[in-house]
């Protein structure tokens, strides 16, 4: 069986090109060119014809934010479904977050969750290992333990490390290991009660807000500890101007 994506605009980030041309596919691999010809020369042999006019045509798509629930929370989402849902829409890698029960604090978590993904054919699914045991924000989970089993990067997923030295530490090993830190940048001390962002609107419906300060020290105090520990830093959520101000003048310098 031979597929021709045709007339497609054909995404090559590899490359550095992006044209409308047609792709060829024998056997579940891509042919060159300069073979297509090549690969249609018996007559006998079915083709399928895709037409892509007015599409991208893009390698598998990577999400670096996922939740599958799986274990502890399945009713919201099983590494299964998360898998369909993300081939469904053209992901093929995905990061899964560590808000599981229980969470993915340990190199036992890691082989649990990379054993179950195994089972789905066509996603490749990549743990991300909580930073403190249980995401508790106490003790620093096995870090280095969790590498060795394969772990993608470190992360409290919804949540803040506020302990400034234990999150310094775990940005030194980090560092040390070259794993990226995933980070939700919010001071729960600050956004406690709050439902909605603090401004005109909360004040208008009478609602307790959160206001931006409350993520915006964060930012601040992540972006110092990268650069005193040498860690590479990732804001999951990002909503104020004033982060976003923070992080474009900490790329500059």
């Amino acid at each position: 069986m031979r597929f021709c994506i045709s007339n497609g605009l054909v995404i090559d980030p590899a490359a550095g090109r992006a044209d409308v041309r047609d792709i060829w596919v024998k056997g579940g691999h891509i042919v060159p060119p300069g073979r297509q010809n090549g690969a249609s020369s018996s007559v006998s042999e079915e083709i399928t014809y895709i037409d892509a006019t007015g599409k991208w045509v893009v390698p598998g798509l990577i999400d670096l934010h996922v939740h599958f629930r799986e274990p502890g929370h399945m009713h919201k989402e099983t590494i299964e479904s998360g898998s369909k849902a993300a081939l469904r829409g053209g992901f093929t890698t995905v990061c899964c977050m560590p808000n599981t029960k229980p969470a993915i604090d340990s190199r036992k978590m890691v082989r649990l969750i990379k054993e179950r993904a195994s089972r789905n054919n066509g996603v490749h699914v990549l743990p991300v290992g909580a930073i403190t045991r249980e995401q508790k924000g106490k003790l620093l989970a096995n870090i280095r333990g969790m590498v060795k089993e394969g772990i993608c990067a470190i992360s409290e997923d919804g949540r803040t490390v506020m302990d400034e030295a234990l999150m310094r530490s775990a940005m030194r090993i980090a560092a040390e290991l070259g794993l990226p830190v995933f980070d939700h940048a919010e001071d729960h001390r600050l956004a406690a009660g709050g439902v909605m962002h603090l401004g005109r609107m909360s004040r208008l419906h009478g609602m307790p807000g959160i206001s931006a300060e409350s993520e915006e020290v964060i930012v601040e105090r992540e972006i110092r500890l990268a650069r005193e520990t040498g860690a590479r830093l990732h804001f999951c959520h990002i909503s104020t101007q004033g982060s976003v101000e923070r992080i474009r003048m900490a790329k500059a310098t």
